[in-house]
């Protein structure tokens, strides 16, 4: 779950302080599904499963937005998700 600024970027006091109030305007972030419905995808690779992921994130309402794939840059991203 994450609250977001005026410009759609996470912002972490905007969620503590949701919390605290109203929370229906947080958004979930799916970036991995690990069942599909009944369908086990955990041995399935994760390029499979982010497919399938954004297919049924189509169908989603609103407050779930689908976290796209990336490849490289993975230690800036670290960085910026710390």
């Amino acid at each position: 779950m994450c609250a977001v600024d005026k410009d759609g970027n996470p912002d972490f006091a905007n969620l503590i302080s949701s919390l605290k109030r109203n929370t229906d305007h947080l958004v979930f972030f799916a970036f991995d599904v690990l069942w599909l419905g009944r369908e086990d995808m955990r041995r399935r690779d994760q390029i499979t499963r982010k497919l399938a992921l954004a297919k049924a994130i189509e169908r989603a309402g609103p407050g779930i937005h689908y976290s796209a794939h990336t490849v490289g840059g993975g230690p800036a991203l670290f960085a910026a998700a710390c």
